[in-house]
């Protein structure tokens, strides 16, 4: 994506690393490479959450899960954190620390995420 299509998606000056879309298309969430989860409303791009160094120090995914209610992400921190999806933001539920990389979530709606150094799938 180049910087200036980036900037307009995101509103943000760091990369964005994986984006995703709520199943009803009411929100956007994404992750850059500063670590921080951003959820915002996609019509209004209005930000809901900004959780800065959500992980450090970049995020490698970030899905929703299939109801819309529950966003997953991963890092190079070798956590997982998922995050309760609600009209004024982003609850963080809980932190799983995968111990390696996990490098994509892959299944949010049973919390599996994939650890491609390990070929192992990682169940929250």
């Amino acid at each position: 994506m180049d910087s200036e299509r980036q900037q307009r998606f995101a509103d943000t000056d760091y990369e964005v690393r994986a984006a995703t879309y709520s199943p009803d298309g009411a929100f956007i969430a994404w992750g850059d490479s500063q670590g921080t989860v951003t959820l915002c409303e996609r019509v209004s791009r209005k930000v809901l959450s900004k959780e800065v160094k959500a992980h450090a120090p970049l995020v490698h995914d970030v899905k929703m899960s299939p109801d819309g209610t529950l966003l997953a992400s991963c890092g190079a921190d070798s956590t997982i954190k998922l995050w309760r999806v609600q009209s004024d933001g982003l609850q963080k539920l809980r932190r799983r620390c995968a111990g390696t990389w996990a490098t994509s979530i892959i299944r949010p709606s049973r919390l599996t995420a994939l650890d491609w150094l390990q070929r192992v799938a990682i169940r929250l």
